[in-house]
């Protein structure tokens, strides 16, 4: 016998809170937005037989920050799953959170998607996104909950995830990344890179027009390390992993598993471990 739940998304709502507690933070009190409320066509056929089918719920909730500042500060946060950042052309920031939860108890399951929360906030200063997301309860198996936020391109981003991987496209400024599984993704024209992942590869492009200053660093503790680094360059160079390969002529130490020196010359410092291989390729 089938079971099936679908949400359908409704505008302009507030948000309902779960009776569970978030995994982090409490400014979604203010979050509104848009969730979705279920129509459910349930057969108890296969429950009653002791063989519940796994059903699915899913819905949005979205929120805007027109006021943000192009080049200016964000920090976005969110520990429940993937993290996709763009930059373009826009005004004001564009927060998503789209998810979709998986189980067999159709009403655990549409609570928790209702629990879900989005606040995004921004003025001539900073501003910000922050998710709320709450707890699994019986008969929630596992829930995909993956936050998109669109941003001018330039912009100073702090991004703090957990359990999914990380993106930031297409950005100009500064990013300062960290999540704990399943690696990131950073590329753009950037002056200073900050990224790290607990576990999985990291993965650093930097367009040609990105010219470092600062101290920038890299780390991938659990995976590899690639980072395209324009020749534009100059400054302190410091590479540890089981093995590395770098395109550039390193003034200093040159060894199968450290690479250690200058690059040409200038006041910029970039480090980059890793526990597997590091890259270090041009454009």
């Amino acid at each position: 016998m089938k079971r099936a739940l679908a949400a359908s998304i409704l505008g302009g709502a507030m948000l309902l809170a779960a009776p569970a507690l978030a995994q982090d933070d409490e400014e979604s009190d203010d979050a509104g937005g848009l969730f979705g409320i279920g129509d459910i066509d349930i057969d108890l056929g296969d429950e009653r037989k002791g063989d519940a089918q796994e059903i699915s719920y899913e819905g949005m909730v979205e929120r805007q920050a027109p006021e943000f500042a192009e080049g200016k500060a964000v920090t976005i946060t969110h520990y429940g799953g993937n993290i996709r950042v763009r930059c373009s052309d826009r005004e004001g920031i564009n927060a998503r959170v789209a998810y979709t939860i998986y189980g067999t108890n159709g009403t655990n399951m549409e609570r928790m998607g209702k629990g879900v929360g989005l606040t995004a906030w921004g003025n001539s200063s900073s501003g910000g996104v922050k998710t709320k997301t709450p707890y699994k309860s019986s008969g929630v198996n596992r829930a995909d909950i993956e936050l998109t936020v669109s941003l001018p391109e330039e912009a100073y981003i702090t991004v703090v995830g957990g359990s999914g991987w990380v993106q930031v496209s297409g950005c100009k400024g500064a990013v300062k990344s960290s999540n704990k599984a399943n690696g990131a993704h950073v590329d753009g024209i950037y002056s200073r890179v900050n990224v790290s992942s607990s576990s999985g590869d990291v993965n650093v492009q930097l367009d040609e027009g990105s010219h470092l200053d600062g101290s920038s660093k890299i780390s991938a503790p659990g995976g590899n390390a690639t980072m395209t680094l324009p020749n534009s360059f100059g400054g302190k160079f410091y590479a540890k992993g089981s093995e590395v390969d770098v395109a550039h002529t390193v003034m200093g130490t040159n060894e199968s598993a450290l690479v250690q020196g200058t690059i040409s010359t200038g006041d910029a410092s970039l480090a980059i471990t890793a526990r597997d291989k590091v890259e270090v390729k041009l454009p």
